[in-house]
This record gives structure tokens, sequence and C-alpha cells, in this order.
């Protein structure tokens, strides 16, 4: 292998390692927030529901049992809606993050990569080489396939979810 070729394959595998260390580290960076955002979320539910059980429970005349009762149910869907609109917004914008980095980096890296294995003589590259650039060239394709997962996951839980406390909330006001 050339020196101009052995230095373009070190770039190229430089670029690709840093790329997808960058997605990874903004994948990680998303589920943290997603993890402190359900956190939390649990932590408001929990304090919300205790104090509503307390409230509810103190009520000696059913009619006002029953009209704090509704109140809390009403309440708690309309939380609970919110709750799954804000996580719908978060990892939609977690999933055009890591969308656009795919764009913008990786596929340039496996074309990069590509690019260097195709100005190699065969006959020069090792084995251990090819080896090792189809094995990127399958970890690109199984990260855009997680991405594009992550991306109808995302949407399908949070319209079920949506379909579900409607219904509820439909349910109750009748």
């Amino acid at each position: 292998m050339s020196n101009k070729n052995n230095q373009n394959f070190v770039d190229a595998t430089t670029e690709t390692v840093d790329n997808l260390r960058e997605f990874m580290q903004s994948s990680l960076a998303s589920l943290e927030k997603i993890s402190k955002f359900q956190i939390d979320s649990s932590k408001k539910i929990l304090d919300e529901t205790t104090q509503a059980v307390k409230e509810i429970s103190s009520t000696a005349n059913f009619n006002d049992f029953v009209n704090k009762f509704s109140k809390f149910a009403g309440e708690s869907v309309q939380n609970n809606v919110t709750n799954c609109r804000d996580l719908y917004e978060l990892i939609t914008e977690t999933q055009n993050n890591l969308s656009k980095l795919i764009e913008a980096n990786v596929h340039a890296s496996k074309k990069n990569l590509n690019n260097v294995m195709k100005d190699m003589p065969n006959a020069n590259i090792p084995d251990s080489m090819k080896n090792w650039v189809a094995n990127a060239s399958q970890a690109f394709a199984n990260v855009q396939k997680m991405a594009e997962e992550f991306n109808a996951s995302a949407k399908n839980n949070f319209s079920a979810a949506v379909n579900k406390a409607t219904a509820k909330n439909t349910t109750h006001k009748k």
C-alpha cells in the first residue's frame, strides 16, 4: 500500500470513528434527557396523586367525593396528554438531531472509506482491512436502521398514548 493510500485510509478511518463516536454521544445525551423527563414526570405524578388521594379520602360527603374524584381524574388525563406531547416533542427533537448527524457525517464517512478502498489496488488490500471495511459498512447500515426504527416507534407510541388518553377522557366525561 502506498504512503498516500495508507494516509487516506488512516484519515477515512479516523473520520469514521469520530463520526460514530459523535453519533453515540448524541444518542446517550438524548437518552439521558428522555430518562430525566420520565423520572421528573413520575415524581410529579406521584406527588399529585398522593395529594389528591389525601384530599379525596378526607371527604365525608359522597357528592363532594365524586366531584373531587372526577376533577382529579380529568386533571390526571390532561396531565398525561401533556406529558405525552412533551415526550413526543423531545423524542422528535432527538430523532431529528440524530438524522442530521447521520446525513451530515455517517454517509460521508462511509463514502470516503469506500472511495479509499476503491483507490487501492485490490491485491494490496489485506483481508483484515476488507473485513473491517465490510463491518464498518454494516455498522453504518445498522445505525441508520436504528434511527429509522426509533422514529417509527416514537410516532406509534405517541399516537397510541394520545388515543388512549383521549378515549379515557371522553369516557370519563360521559
